[in-house]
């Protein structure tokens, strides 16, 4: 799943970052890494869903109207669908995905799996590690990590590897469960994850 980090790779890998981008979780700079984790940032025989995410969230990404529904499941997963139109209106494109949530500390993240995208099913096996916080006036805020905050975060004793490129790097974090909450608790969640990725709310009620 490593190629599936940037826009700069083979095209089936775009077809999934494009999702990522749509779907909620990761909007890209040209030529930037998407880390990407061996292993979760929560325990998932220990997996709960997080009550607050559950339902319908808008957004407006990269040009398009994103629509995503948080389904928790009974295993403590959680499916996310999302719907996305281009600002046209004439297409557009389904995703989804799964992630547990993981409280360490004061921050909440997730570890995001891709599953299947407009007929294209195929489950990820590494997880795309994501921050979400609410804000008081109840918008679900979404960031990645930047290429330089994961390598800095290698760098200062997070296991994992990164591979330099001529235009890209690939980095992937190798580091355990307890290993990531262990670097995760004494971390500063803004300087790590400092990508925004955009603002979700609840959609208005119909008329």
């Amino acid at each position: 799943m490593l190629g599936r980090m940037s826009f700069l790779v083979a095209a089936p890998a775009k077809n999934y970052i494009k999702g990522l981008v749509a779907g909620l979780v990761l909007v890209l700079v040209l030529g930037a890494c998407v880390p990407e984790a061996v292993h979760p940032l929560a325990d998932i025989e220990d997996a709960k869903a997080d009550p607050r995410l559950t339902g319908a969230w808008f957004a407006h990404i990269d040009g398009e109207d994103v629509h995503a529904h948080f389904v928790p499941q009974s295993d403590g997963w959680t499916a996310i669908v999302t719907v996305s139109y281009r600002k046209s209106g004439d297409s557009g494109e389904w995703i989804v995905f799964r992630m547990v949530p993981a409280r360490i500390g004061n921050a909440d993240y997730m570890s995001v799996q891709f599953v299947a995208q407009d007929g294209e099913p195929e489950k990820q096996k590494t997880y795309f590690p994501v921050r979400y916080r609410l804000s008081a006036d109840g918008v679900l805020i979404v960031s990645r990590m930047s290429d330089e905050t994961a390598m800095a975060a290698i760098e200062a004793g997070l296991p994992g590897s990164v591979k330099k490129g001529k235009w890209i790097n690939t980095t992937v974090v190798t580091a355990t469960t307890a290993q990531w909450a262990e670097f995760l608790k004494d971390s500063n969640p803004d300087r790590l994850f400092p990508v925004e990725i955009g603002g979700f709310r609840r959609p208005p009620p119909p008329r």
